[in-house]
């Protein structure tokens, strides 16, 4: 029995310690869990109540963990993902702005993902329609994360508080793997029994910096530097649509425009290594007026700034390849490539991006053949030549921004359609040492917006710039002596332009159709402006010639449809034929005393064009020279003038009076054709005759006189002159011809010919001859004679009609 007793007793306080040790576990894992922080809510939608199970988690071309080391670490082996790592896995309906069920997904020690817990699974929301997000990085908390100050040095525990994940950067790796945040994002996918597996992308931009001894620097001098970014986004908030960072201001999340910047130490890869890296926020623009990288070499500081914008992107890697001078930094390639691919000197990247090469000898240019796309940047240092420019000429397509900063011997001329009709180019610098911009270098390059000339050139040659439809402005350096026609032709964006005073000479058609030219200032040593320099300048408003300018080409200003004013020198002689034609705003212009001729259509079409003196010396007025004017109501004529050509002032509808000067011996067709306000006009004694149509629709005018040796008169010269009832013949007995019957078809009521004095007996004689005149039916209501009774003599002025005596046979 005792032994029984005993075995009884053994028993029981073993029972008793196995449900007390159980009870301990129990509470220890209610305890544990109750204390474990919740990230996701535990009100999940449970959708069609499966849920999600992940499969293998890899990463878009792999991951590179830079770690600091003693020694340079030639090939760096991707980080991969550790036991107890977590990923946050959203599935949302595609389309629905519902909330999505979220899970939480821990990797375990056999390389598989699972829900943290049971309760932290992520569920289908539909059988078919599924958006799936998966985030390796702070969720869309609303809170604000930052960028560690420095990837060379751990943080300490205020920076570490202030980033995500901030317990495991305990070594560089675990830094560069917090900081290296990835997502993946995919729609309409349907709910799956199987394991789910996916690719995520990096959401951040990769920076690589390498560096090589240049000018005054040995390799060992840059080995121990320390690089930095400067200005660089240093906070950033998690974007709840997307998933990816979104750089923002400290202390607010949601501030997302001018974020908090700061200089950012990189990685340098051992302590003898020529490579730095970093993790950067992607889409910030480092622009090329601004320093980007700082490196610190001993007590010296060196600075490189980009000669163009620099934009980190996501997923890539932006290569500098940089060379430190003891007087400069200087990029020997720049180009964003792949998460993983090497800078490799003197290889450039296979994919779009930027470009430096650095020929060591003239003539030795080689480029890339491998550059995909249209819109890569281009840089060349060292020295070239002239076969290197054309070499370079040939593979223009590939790029949209060169920069040759490279010095140039054995030429100073850019060649011959250097980048003619090359539609992707948007930016270029040109070399010192180049005088010669020679014919058709930039020709229809429409998307060019900027382009630096260096302060050496002299000309500009034909063509050099013309259908470049984009460029707005250009400074010309003040060694400029000549520009060739079409130079700047139908540079439709260009509002202003600054021309050096050491130009002489300006080609024709130079800045033909340049629609947006507001304003232009012209070289005092300026002597002429060629054929259509300025046509259809039409925002031009005003414009001052130089003092020295002798003749002005035919079209100069044709179509300056905005000009208002002009100011002509004095030393002007001549102007070409539609100088002025079709400037609708020109108000008023003074010609110069030694312009002689008036050239055909001169100001055809100056439609607000009120009055105009012309030089005394003017001998000839030449073809729709004043056609369409039809705000001018009044023109003073100079005694010399002798000819009016055909439409001269055609369309004057406002003109009322114009005295025509005695030396006046040919007008033409049409030449006042339209003028509608007309009521009177004198015609010289030495005209011989008129030309059709010269008067046709003058429905103001009321008489006319028709001097003593004119001998023919055309078609329709008096043609719909409704108002017109008296007309003074004082040609004599010899009546002038008429062209055909519309030469008088003046549809005017009662219209009255008055004759020259003649005897009762000689109209008598020849009734018809003059009743007839001008139709081959009595065009007249009455013809009246000067006749005096009883002497038969001329009256005193018989050109006066109120001196005539009426007689009707």
């Amino acid at each position: 029995m005792r032994m029984t007793d005993n075995n009884f007793g053994s028993n029981l306080r073993l029972a008793l310690a196995i449900t007390a040790t159980a009870g301990v576990m129990i509470c220890l894992w209610l305890l544990l869990h109750s204390c474990t922080p919740q990230t996701l809510d535990d009100d999940r939608p449970t959708g069609t109540g499966i849920a999600l199970r992940l499969g293998t988690v890899s990463m878009e071309r792999g991951g590179k963990a830079p770690t600091r080391a003693s020694s340079a670490i030639t090939t760096m082996s991707g980080w991969e993902f550790a036991s107890g790592d977590l990923l946050n896995v959203y599935v949302q309906a595609t389309g629905s702005g519902t909330q999505a069920s979220k899970g939480v997904y821990s990797r375990n020690s056999t390389g598989g993902w699972e829900p943290q817990y049971s309760t932290k699974a992520a569920y289908w929301q539909r059988s078919t329609g599924n958006t799936v997000s998966i985030l390796w990085g702070p969720e869309a908390d609303g809170k604000v994360y930052h960028l560690p100050d420095s990837y060379d040095a751990l943080p300490g525990s205020d920076m570490k508080a202030k980033m995500w994940n901030y317990t495991k950067c305990t070594n560089f790796a675990n830094l560069w793997r917090c900081c290296d945040l990835l997502h993946y994002q995919a729609a309409d996918i349907p709910a799956q029994n199987t394991a789910l597996s996916a690719e995520l992308s990096h959401s951040m931009a990769q920076l690589c910096v390498e560096l090589t001894a240049g000018k005054g620097m040995t390799e060992d001098d840059v080995k121990t530097a320390t690089v930095s970014i400067l200005g660089a986004y240093g906070c950033y908030t998690t974007d709840a649509t997307s998933l990816q960072p979104v750089a923002c201001q400290a202390e607010d999340a949601t501030a997302t425009s001018s974020p908090t910047t700061k200089d950012i130490t990189l990685l340098k890869n051992g302590d003898t290594s020529l490579k730095h890296y970093a993790l950067l926020l992607p889409r910030q623009v480092f622009p090329s007026s601004g320093r980007m990288i700082k490196i610190s070499i001993g007590s010296g500081i060196y600075y490189y700034t980009p000669t163009g914008n620099v934009t980190p992107t996501a997923g890539n890697c932006l290569n500098l390849k940089l060379q430190v001078d003891k007087t400069a930094v200087n990029a020997l390639n720049v180009s964003s490539t792949g998460w993983d691919s090497e800078v490799t000197t003197g290889e450039p990247p296979t994919t779009d991006g930027e470009v430096t090469v650095v020929p060591s000898t003239a003539g030795s240019l080689t480029l890339p053949t491998n550059l995909s796309g249209t819109d890569n940047k281009l840089m060349i240092t060292g020295q070239i030549d002239g076969e290197d420019l054309k070499t370079l000429s040939k593979s223009m397509d590939k790029f949209s921004e060169l920069y040759i900063n490279a010095t140039l011997s054995g030429t100073t001329a850019l060649p011959e359609e250097f980048a003619k009709n090359m539609a992707n180019l948007k930016v270029i610098t040109l070399p010192k040492g180049m005088t010669r911009i020679e014919n058709y270098a930039f020709r229809g390059c429409a998307a060019l917006t900027s382009i630096s000339l260096p302060e050496g050139v002299t000309s500009i040659g034909n063509s050099a710039f013309s259908g470049c439809a984009a460029l707005t402005s250009i400074s010309l350096p003040e060694g400029v002596t000549s520009i060739g026609s079409w130079a700047f032709g139908y540079c439709a964006a260009l509002t202003s332009i600054s021309l050096p005073e050491g130009v002489k000479s300006i080609g024709i058609d130079a800045f033909y159709g340049c629609a947006a030219l507001t304003s232009i200032s012209l070289p005092k040593e300026l002597t002429s402006i060629g054929e259509r320099t300025f046509c259809l300048c039409a925002a031009l408003t005003s414009i001052s010639l130089p003092k020295g300018v002798t003749s002005i080409g035919r079209e100069a200003f044709s179509s300056c449809a905005a000009l208002t004013s002009i100011s002509l020198p004095e030393k002007l002689t001549s102007i070409g034929s539609s100088a002025f034609h079709g400037c609708k705003a020109l108000t008023s212009i003074s010609l110069p005393e030694k312009v002689t001729k008036i050239e055909e259509q001169t100001f055809d079409g100056c439609a607000a064009l009120t009055s105009i003196s012309l030089p005394e010396g003017v001998t000839s007025i030449g073809n729709s020279a004043f056609n369409g004017c039809i705000a001018l109501t009044s023109i003073s004529l100079p005694e010399k003038l002798t000819s009016i050509g055909n439409a001269a002032f055609n369309g004057c509808k406002v003109l009322t009076s114009i005295s025509l000067p005695e030396g006046v011996t040919s007008i033409g067709n049409s030449a006042f054709y339209g003028c509608a306000a007309l009521t009177s006009i004198s015609l010289p004694k030495g005209v011989a005759s008129i030309g059709s149509w010269t008067f046709n629709g003058c429905t103001a005018l009321t008489s006319i006189s028709l001097p003593e040796k004119l001998t023919s008169i055309e078609n329709a010269a008096f043609k719909n002159c409704t108002a017109l009832t008296k007309v003074i013949l004082l040609t004599g007995t010899t009546l002038p011809t008429c062209g055909n019957s519309t030469t008088f078809n003046m549809q005017s009521p009662s219209p009255v010919l008055f004759l020259p004095a003649i005897s009762a007996e000689e109209f008598a004689a020849a009734t018809d001859k003059y009743t007839k005149w001008g139709s081959p039916t009595p065009a007249w209501s009455a013809v009246h004679y000067a006749y005096s009774p009883g002497s038969g003599t001329t009256p005193a002025d018989y050109a006066n009609p109120d001196n005539y005596l009426g007689h009707w046979p």
